[in-house]
């Protein structure tokens, strides 16, 4: 595995905003990892919108990809926006894929 398809990811929150940037090649183990992360940054209580750092993403298991659809789903409530910035077009339409599976509205951004 080369430097750049390793895992990454960091979380953190701005204001309302939770945001992830994910990074290299996810396993279903990267994504509970990431996941965790993502729990840890959610406000308390009330509302939030997601902003998810997609441009270094490489590929990702299907397993990380229902992990994520259920971490989501989870979340439904409470999660009023999700925006997808810079991932190439097979990730965003595995993204959009989890989204709408978790019935989240979502936009995606350069």
């Amino acid at each position: 595995m080369d430097d750049e398809d390793e895992f990454t990811h960091r979380a953190w929150r701005r204001g309302d905003e939770v945001h992830i940037e994910i990074s290299g090649e996810m396993t279903e183990d990267d994504a509970n990892e990431s996941i965790a992360s993502f729990h840890n940054t959610l406000p308390l209580k009330g509302n939030f919108e997601f902003h998810a750092h997609l441009k270094g993403l490489l590929r990702y298991e299907k397993a990380a990809r229902e992990a994520w659809t259920i971490a989501l789903s989870d979340v439904r409530e409470r999660c009023t926006r999700v925006v997808i910035y810079g991932a190439k077009p097979l990730i965003r339409m595995g993204a959009a894929t989890v989204l709408l599976i978790a019935r989240l509205p979502m936009e995606f951004k350069d």
